[in-house]
């Protein structure tokens, strides 16, 4: 019966975390993908505008590369390009780079401000894990000690019927013991009775057989009344020997 009871309680606590963590998975679940959808836009979408960024930059190179290293020839004359166009290539070069600088910036801040929240994420699990593990130590601690008071209480109600059937032994024994004392008693008794009645009835007998002889009034008289005498002595003898 108490392993029934503590299969039966075993049984409706993991039904209960199944259905906890059941619940939980399918939450996880439905956030985990809906994150997995919003990083995967914002990744195409970062993706898409550094191709963009790089095409301009690799326009920019090469750009300022043809005009630094190309010459034209007049008059029979190799001329350099002008300083200011140059200057000019430079610049559009310069700024194709720090526009790929600065989004990589703004993409390592997105990173960051996505990592912050995550690692708080990772700290408040960790956290409730650790609460949810104190809580099933508690827990398990809790039955065990249930468990083991079923047991003590098993234990002394075993114990108790031992010693009410030890009782009942011992009492069925005193009950027939007892029994064959009074069954014993009353056959002595029912002897002694006839023993009594047997010399009644021999006194009587010899009363009788003194009273025919005497023929006396006065006498027969007395003999009945010693008659009467000892019948009273020997009922009396009897009861005070018996009761």
């Amino acid at each position: 019966m108490t392993k029934h009871f503590l299969d039966s309680v075993m049984d409706i606590g993991k039904s209960e975390e199944l259905s906890q963590s059941s619940n939980g998975n399918v939450v996880a679940a439905q956030d985990e993908t809906e994150s997995t959808v919003s990083h995967e836009i914002a990744a195409d979408e970062s993706q898409n505008k550094l191709e963009v960024l790089m095409k301009d930059l690799d326009i920019q190179t090469k750009s300022f590369i043809e005009t630094i290293t190309q010459t034209t020839v007049k008059h029979g004359i190799r001329r350099k390009p002008l300083p200011f166009v140059g200057y000019e290539r430079f610049q559009n070069f310069a700024a194709s780079i720090d526009q790929i600088i600065k989004f990589y910036e703004k993409e390592n801040e997105k990173l960051q401000a996505s990592i912050d929240p995550l690692l708080n994420a990772i700290t408040e699990m960790e956290q409730t894990s650790t609460k949810v593990v104190i809580e099933k130590e508690a827990k398990i601690k809790a039955l065990e000690e249930m468990i083991e008071e079923m047991k003590t209480s098993q234990n002394l109600i075993q114990q108790k019927c031992k010693e009410f059937e030890q009782k009942e032994a011992t009492l069925n024994e005193q009950l027939i013991t007892q029994n064959d004392t009074n069954e014993f008693q009353v056959q002595m008794l029912n002897l002694n009775l006839e023993k009594a009645n047997d010399a009644i009835h021999y006194w009587k007998q010899k009363f009788e057989e003194a009273n025919r002889r005497s023929q006396n009034t006065e006498l027969n008289g007395r003999i009945t009344q010693l008659e009467a005498e000892l019948h009273s002595k020997t009922e009396k003898s009897f009861c005070h020997k018996f009761f």
